[in-house]
């Protein structure tokens, strides 16, 4: 009765404030929402163009591993119990809606990570425009996100990488907690589970979606009552947090995947950051020397890759605006916000690693910045005449369009084009129809190679672990191989894989696994090669 009460007072105010419109506050209003729906086209044009050659793109390296897991949770599976990848699991609960959603033939789930990507641009979009950021700075804003996120170089093969889905999560949360409308409540709570969900994604963002949280409350400033509306604040956003946890632990503890995880966290920790067995350090992408020095040899490749004119260049107008304006707003948020950049860009070598698809990390604490400081400009631009705003307009917009168009032009021709690769390209030639020919659907299979067989065959690996690389034995506790390989070995004697393929692609990196793992378990067991580099196990 209350809520049917309450329903019937709403439907009168409505009416009520419509009856008090004017038609000039219509005719506002819906050019208002006519020229951020003319924003949000122009940037689906761009992007559509831009993230064609990512759904078409082969699948390599990490992508595989992050189908499987997500293909492994379609199945039932639980992970970290029965699968193992190191990495949080919203990366594979999104891949996992995803090949639902999409299904995996013409790799289809990749279309969840476009859009994924779009709807979290688009509403950080609308976001800034609801606070009264002008429309075209706004898209310019948009639009040089996109130029950067979606440069092939930042990316293995598509955007359904790690880096990326946390992204689209942080500038989800951004979205929520920055926005104006009508149920800040609901935005706050949406706010602190997207920025969670970022966490849970990739465990680096951290300490910029702290430094974010925090400069999301003081943009706000001021207030009326600042302890109670920063008390307020952190309620509403921790609850959101909070009930991802929930959902987690309700997903992760009964099946066991819980306590896994915190154990694989462990091993994760020391598979990435021991100075001495430390994956990056085996296979020879980092040489630790001092803090200091490493500090440094780090920032140097940093700015190689990515911090420079070349990368950079066509930001500078934001990034003047944010210096200019922000100091002006608070210098407390200025310095919140510049070290929410440091602590984007430290993310790119927590794991020692410095790939190049990690600086998408960085892009979360330096376009928050730019958000920022056109935030932080737009009470000045208030009072600037029509000229002004019309040159501010057309200098920001001119250098970022100049960018993106010359790309679009480029790569245009070949939009509609591109055809799709053969999602089920064999890693070892015949590996399919001996899979095929000799497997039930509930048997076992093993491979040394990418997880991606598992998806292409639809069978269940013999074991949870997916790197079959000596670089990974780090990660095991034990004196000797014997000893470190005890676990995989206890794997393939339970569940007695019925083929499995010795993928050539890593032989070199697999000696160790081989001598002390591989061949005296196929000698014991007498399988029989029956094709190169593929096994059967006998009847």
């Amino acid at each position: 009765m209350k809520l049917s009460t309450r329903a019937r007072t709403l439907a009168d105010d409505a009416r009520a404030r419509m009856r008090a419109l004017d038609l000039r506050t219509v005719a506002r209003v819906a050019w208002h929402l006519a020229a951020s729906a003319l924003c949000v086209w122009f940037a689906w044009r761009v992007f559509r163009v831009f993230a064609d050659e990512f759904l078409h793109a082969n699948i390599i390296y990490d992508e595989s591993y992050f189908v499987w897991g997500g293909w492994c949770i379609t199945k039932g599976l639980a992970p970290y119990r029965d699968f193992l990848e190191f990495k949080p699991p919203f990366v594979f609960i999104t891949h996992a809606l995803a090949l639902k959603l999409y299904g995996y033939e013409n790799f289809g789930y990749r279309h969840f990570f476009s859009g994924f990507a779009f709807s979290s641009m688009m509403a950080l979009m609308l976001a800034m425009i609801s606070r009264g950021i002008d429309k075209v700075l706004s898209l310019s804003l948009a639009l040089g996100l996109m130029y950067l996120w979606l440069t092939p170089i930042f990316h293995d093969g598509s955007i359904a990488d790690s880096e990326s889905i946390g992204l689209s999560y942080y500038f989800f949360g951004v979205a929520a907690l920055i926005a104006r409308t009508p149920f800040p409540a609901i935005t706050n709570v949406l706010g602190g589970a997207f920025l969670f969900a970022c966490f849970q994604s990739k465990e680096p963002f951290l300490p910029c979606i702290g430094m974010t949280w925090l400069s999301c409350f003081f943009l706000r400033l001021p207030t009326s009552d600042v302890r109670a509306d920063a008390w307020r604040y952190a309620k509403l956003t921790g609850f959101g947090a909070v009930l991802v946890v929930i959902g987690l632990s309700a997903f992760m503890i009964p099946s066991g995947s819980m306590k896994a995880y915190l154990s694989m966290m462990y091993g994760y920790f020391r598979f990435y950051r021991d100075p001495m067995q430390s994956y990056c350090v085996v296979l020879g992408r980092f040489h630790p020397t001092t803090p200091l020095n490493d500090l440094h040899v780090q920032w140097l490749q940093a700015r190689r890759e990515f911090l420079n004119v070349k990368t950079l260049g066509y930001l500078v107008p934001f990034g003047v605006v944010s210096l200019a304006f922000i100091p002006r707003r608070s210098l407390v948020l200025l310095g919140m916000t510049a070290f929410g950049c440091v602590c984007a860009l430290w993310a790119v070598t927590a794991s020692n690693c410095q790939w190049l698809h990690y600086y998408n990390m960085t892009m979360s604490g330096l376009f928050f910045f730019f958000v920022v400081g056109l935030d932080a400009m737009r009470p000045h631009v208030a009072s600037w005449d029509r000229y002004a705003k019309m040159f501010a307009r057309f200098a920001i917009f001119g250098v970022v369009i100049v960018h993106v168009w010359g790309r679009y032009e480029v790569i245009d021709e070949k939009y509609g084009t591109r055809k799709f690769l053969n999602p089920y390209q064999e890693p070892v030639a015949g590996v399919l129809q001996v899979v095929s020919e000799n497997t039930m659907p509930r048997d076992r299979i093993f491979t040394t190679g990418a997880p991606l067989l598992y998806v292409q065959t639809n069978r269940i690996g013999a074991v949870r672990e997916s790197a079959i690389i000596d670089e990974a034995l780090g990660y095991y506790d034990g004196a000797t191989d014997e000893e470190k390989l005890s676990g995989l070995r206890a794997q393939l004697e339970k569940n007695m894989p019925k083929v499995v393929v010795l993928d050539p692609e890593f032989n070199a990196r697999r000696v160790r696994h081989d001598k002390a793992l591989l061949v005296p378990f196929l000698t014991q067991h007498h399988y029989v090669n029956v094709k190169p580099y593929i096994w059967l196990r006998p009847n």
